[in-house]
């Protein structure tokens, strides 16, 4: 690499792909992590179970990479805060 050349366009741009996968596989353990530390009963205050998400999440990551990875923004930005309002309620 030349000196003042930027790692991101490198041949193919695959350190850029590499760190974009890793950020994404980052957000979906993240997701995984944060439903199965939620108690059962926050899950069935709003009427969702905590079991069929995290199956799904699971199944979705190892077989449907980019699926799993959707499915864990779409509970960070929609179910994840209902969660947190009614276990901040609980305390």
């Amino acid at each position: 690499m030349a000196l003042g050349q930027s790692v991101f366009l490198m041949p193919n741009g695959t350190l850029f792909v590499e760190l974009f996968v890793l950020a994404g596989a980052a957000v979906a353990i993240g997701a995984l992590v944060d439903m199965i530390r939620t108690p059962v009963s926050t899950w069935k205050a709003v009427g969702k179970s905590k079991s069929a998400w995290v199956t799904l999440e699971i199944l979705l990551l190892v077989f449907a990479g980019p699926v799993g990875l959707a499915m864990a923004v779409f509970y960070l930005a929609t179910l994840r805060p209902k969660l947190r309002r009614i276990t901040a309620g609980a305390i």
